[in-house]
């Protein structure tokens, strides 16, 4: 007979939830990689209530942590004190401590001395950089100690290539190996002969992806369970995703030109991460930068045409999400389309007023329009009132699009979600895309086992 884990009144978890905790339950470390909106902080509130945690660290991004609170108060089954740290302010002693990522530094004195029961690590691909000071920090040797259990939660794992699963792997489990011996085996490594010698990982580089068959099956065998919408929840909607192309004013043709003919040439003739060293490279010498001043210049034209094109669909969706980049993109936004109420979340908005805005757009039918830019409204919200999501401005990395799509996408959801891309034909945010559908077909390979397309 299968277990049904208890739940305070009026909540349950779904069953491939339960099948999420009952996974957890048998590890001292375990990847919870669930596509987004498919509920995985609920699945560690349910691992904190079956191990009776009283000693909990919930380590996320910053835009999550009230958010957070919000689920541990709502389903706990035991009375737990919920404390969030801020800043340099005093460290929260309280059963549950909330921090986010950029501030682990200012509390390892105290992180350290604490036995944790739980430690959970939302969007952990904020870790992928084993290099980075903030990897160090919370995975590192001069980490967080003392954790009965740990979990990881992301539904995008592998934002770009596998060695962004090391830092995640390694510490936990070392059959993975060292960096080197990762490298050599699932990420195509190569190996720069001035500088590179021995067994240091100096000198090599880690591009590629190989192997990705074996990798899928040990991930899932030692430390990985992702379920896909389409696989637990047969009543969501699939994502129907369209490529809108307009044609762009001549200042926008002459702008880009010179920029368009450098990464057409190549991704033509060379190999995709090798354009990707070849763009890390040329932003040394200015070119990088003018890529990104002519980016942003491109999604400034695009306003006009944007707020006439926003105003046909507002004649058929009752209310839309969009996503850019650029503060002055969302501000002309704004501007051309003041006669529709909306709500605007950006990295200026304060964390303490999003909830109120995002329930507004949920609840307000006279609130029709979600501005965001994706770094801070990509992630953590849900935004199911809408079914139609515009991207205005691209992302080099597909899984910053998934995360910010499926605020949309997720439980709640009746509709299909169409999601659209509005680019200027033959610009950079059209030559994107091409490589925003390379990288999706590595992931998924990786991640979700399923052969990418050749």
């Amino acid at each position: 007979m299968t277990q049904h884990y208890p739940t305070p009144p009026g909540l349950k978890y779904l069953p491939y939830q339960e099948d999420g905790i009952r996974y957890a339950m048998k590890r001292d470390v375990t990847l919870i990689a669930d596509e987004m909106g498919l509920g995985k902080t609920v699945q560690a509130i349910g691992v904190i209530n079956e191990t009776k945690a009283t000693k909990v660290l919930i380590i996320c991004p910053a835009s999550l942590k009230d958010n957070w609170a919000r689920e541990v108060d709502r389903w706990a089954m035991m009375p737990l004190s919920i404390g969030i740290a801020y800043g340099p302010k005093r460290f929260p002693r309280r059963d549950v401590v909330i921090i986010n990522y950029d501030i682990v530094n200012k509390f390892l004195g105290h992180l350290k001395r604490i036995h944790w029961d739980v430690q959970i690590l939302d969007e952990c691909h904020y870790l992928k950089n084993w290099q980075s000071r903030r990897s160090k920090h919370v995975l590192g040797d001069g980490g967080i100690p003392f954790v009965k259990k740990k979990l990881m939660l992301t539904g995008t794992p592998l934002m770009n290539r596998p060695v962004e699963l090391w830092p995640l792997l390694f510490p936990h489990d070392q059959r993975w190996g060292d960096l080197l011996e990762f490298g050599k085996r699932y990420c195509g490594a190569s190996r720069n002969a001035s500088f590179a010698s021995g067994r240091s990982a100096v000198g090599w580089q880690f591009m590629g992806a190989t192997r990705l068959d074996e990798l899928n099956r040990l991930l899932v065998e030692r430390l990985m369970i992702r379920r896909l919408k389409k696989d637990v929840l047969k009543d969501l909607p699939d994502k129907i995703r369209q490529v809108i192309q307009i044609e762009p004013p001549d200042h926008v043709v002459a702008a880009e030109k010179d920029v368009k003919e450098f990464l057409d040439g190549h991704m033509r003739n060379h190999p995709f991460e090798e354009t990707v060293k070849a763009m890390s490279t040329v932003s040394l010498n200015g070119i990088g930068e003018h890529i990104s001043r002519i980016r942003r210049e491109t999604a400034v034209a695009k306003i006009p045409d944007a707020v006439k094109f926003l105003k046909g669909i507002l004649e058929e969706q009752a209310k839309i999400v969009v996503f850019a980049w650029h503060l002055d993109v969302i501000a002309g936004l704004e501007a051309g389309l003041s006669d529709y109420g909306s709500v605007t979340i950006t990295g200026k908005t304060p964390v303490k007023d999003r909830g109120g805005l995002v329930e507004k757009f949920q609840t307000d039918p006279d609130t029709r329009l979600f501005f965001g830019n994706m770094k801070a409204a990509g992630v953590g919200l849900t935004l199911t009132a809408s079914s139609y999501v515009l991207f205005l401005e691209e992302d080099w990395v597909p899984a910053n699009l998934s995360q910010a799509e499926d605020r949309c996408h997720r439980i709640g959801q009746k509709d299909s979600v169409l999601v659209q891309h509005l680019v200027y034909r033959g610009s950079i945010d059209a030559v994107m895309l091409k490589s925003v559908l390379r990288k999706q077909k590595i992931a998924d390979q990786a991640i979700d086992g399923v052969a990418a397309e050749q």
